[in-house]
């Protein structure tokens, strides 16, 4: 036989096992193409990530250096700020919080950026009595350093969405790509083989049904023919 038990399935050969193998090849294949489809979609979300990821961390470079450029603007023009920012932070202006989103069946952990609402509110508003005391020490530029590192915050997190979204899509595309190679490398051609060794065995079934059958009618013949030889020959009477 062309198909060894080592490279088929273990099977009983006939027409019912037959047409199940069938339907199962059938069902391999169509899997196949479908996985396949999939990793080319999520292979092109793979690259547009690349290219964004790449846009924003150069972008991160002139930025970072934006930020701390008006950090030390910040402290030339009012000091040393630490401990007077730390007395006058109650909460955190920012918070980052995350949730799992479902995309083309893969799981992203996607981080969304919650900013304070006071906070907000006293940017717009005229400035308290505590950044009043700033503003004679440089408070303009007090207020565009945490503008320009509310900024840098805000690309960090969409950047970090971003890695997360790459890190997933690069699992997804390799078990993808396994489950395609399973496909068309092991289980179809397993099913393949069984099919062409149930086949064999059908047809030598069947050829030795049909010897059989000849055998049947040539022994049915001769008798036949031996009776009709027995029924024409005289008896002798003693």
């Amino acid at each position: 036989m062309s198909a060894t038990i080592n490279n088929r399935l273990a099977v009983v050969p006939n027409r019912m096992t037959l047409q199940l193998m069938e339907n199962r090849l059938n069902s391999a294949k169509r899997g196949q193409s479908m996985l396949s489809k999939k990793s080319d979609a999520l292979r092109n979300k793979f690259y547009s990530i690349v290219n964004e990821i790449k846009e924003e961390k150069e972008g991160m470079t002139s930025l970072f250096r934006k930020s701390f450029f008006s950090l030390t603007e910040a402290r030339y023009s009012a000091g040393d700020l630490s401990f007077a920012v730390t007395e006058s932070v109650k909460s955190a202006a920012i918070r980052v919080t995350s949730h799992m989103e479902n995309v083309s069946g893969v799981k992203f952990a996607v981080f969304t950026q919650v900013d304070n609402q006071e906070d907000k509110l006293q940017m717009k508003k005229s400035p308290s009595r505590t950044q009043l005391s700033f503003l004679s020490r440089g408070g303009e530029e007090i207020q565009n350093c945490k503008l320009t590192f509310s900024e840098t915050l805000h690309k960090m997190i969409r950047l970090a969405n971003l890695q997360t979204s790459f890190i997933s899509l690069d699992q997804a595309i390799k078990s993808t790509n396994r489950r395609v190679n399973a496909l068309e490398k092991i289980i179809q051609p397993k099913i393949s083989n069984t099919i062409s060794y149930i086949n064999e065995e059908l047809e030598q079934t069947e050829k030795e049904d049909i010897y059989r059958l000849k055998k049947i009618r040539q022994n049915k013949i001769k008798q036949a023919r031996l009776k009709k030889s027995n029924s024409s020959t005289p008896r002798i009477l003693r």
